[in-house]
């Protein structure tokens, strides 16, 4: 039923970052479901299933946020931050998860259901070489690019709109006035 839902997700189509479909990827949650180290939920509208989250339950008890996403059609009424809400409800009476972990990147939402944040990296370490320096160069000058082109977005008051464009150019938009009811799936 996730499945269905990621197939139309921004995430999918723009990212290829859909909930895994291959029959290795089912069983495999279906193994960690038994010993407890998954969770998912479902958010369904008038029994049609609207958005979804997917993560792994880490052994120091941290949920992470992996997958994710909701159907565009949908998006008036918010079932991504819906869900949010009832997953973090749910995860708030579970005594094995200690940490909703949001992962990285910077999101409204995260901003929205954050309580603290810390600053991560990944650290390649690279031999000096001509190849090597060039490649940093281009990637930390595509990166200053892309942070100025975003921060004047922003500054302008234009990326949360360019955002939604972007998104709903990939998977559309409907209008949807309807009430959304949470089902927590039991594996």
């Amino acid at each position: 039923l996730a499945g269905g839902v990621s197939s139309k997700t921004y995430q999918h189509h723009l990212f290829g970052r859909g909930l895994p479909q291959n029959r290795e990827f089912i069983e495999e949650a279906r193994r960690q479901a038994k010993d407890g180290l998954v969770r998912g939920y479902l958010l369904y509208c008038h029994g049609k299933p609207i958005a979804y989250t997917y993560g792994p339950v880490m052994r120091n008890g941290v949920f992470l946020f992996d997958y994710n996403g909701y159907d565009p059609d949908y998006s008036k009424l918010s079932p991504g931050n819906v869900l949010q809400f009832k997953t973090i409800e749910d995860l708030c009476s579970d005594l094995n998860i200690e940490v909703y972990d949001l992962c990285v990147g910077e999101n409204e939402h995260k901003i929205l259901f954050s309580g603290a944040s810390k600053y991560c990296a990944d650290i390649l370490i690279l031999k000096i070489s001509f190849k090597n320096i060039c490649l940093v160069v281009s990637n930390v000058s595509v990166s200053m690019i892309s942070k100025f082109i975003g921060d004047l977005l922003q500054h302008l008051k234009l990326k949360s709109w360019l955002k939604r464009i972007i998104r709903r150019n990939v998977g559309g938009e409907g209008q949807v006035n309807e009430k959304v009811e949470y089902i927590k799936e039991e594996a």
